[in-house]
């Protein structure tokens, strides 16, 4: 009844997790909030730095080329080159049919019609 609120969730985490808002901007929308995370030039394309504990995943649900959620990295298991198998990322968010969703297994840089625009990393990397 009260709308899209992923990228409320996501802001709430980052909140309480002491993230200030000067390294990741918040916004109750996702595509803004993408946006204000390419303003501070703070996005990576998922093929050129995957991420860690604490990034932001910017997805697109539906196909249309815009973010549209938000999920946060927990965790990065990554597979041996000789298994052949993708790096799965693992990460929750808000607002997955109407509820937190617990961490939700990503394999690389695409799982279904859920694939990831941007990264935005909490904490630097060089």
């Amino acid at each position: 009844p009260y709308g899209d609120w992923n990228s409320m969730f996501a802001s709430f985490c980052l909140h309480y997790a002491d993230v200030p808002t000067e390294a990741i901007p918040r916004s109750p929308g996702v595509y803004n909030m993408m946006q204000l995370c390419a303003d501070k030039e703070i996005l990576s394309r998922p093929d050129a730095y995957v991420g860690m504990n604490g990034n932001i995943l910017f997805l697109d649900t539906d196909g249309n080329g815009n973010a549209d959620k938000i999920l946060i990295v927990t965790a990065l298991e990554e597979s041996a080159p000789e298994e052949g198998a993708e790096n799965r990322i693992l990460a929750v968010g808000g607002d997955w049919d109407n509820a937190v969703t617990p961490d939700r297994g990503i394999y690389s840089h695409s799982c279904g019609q859920r694939s990831i625009l941007a990264i935005a990393a909490a904490i630097q990397h060089q």
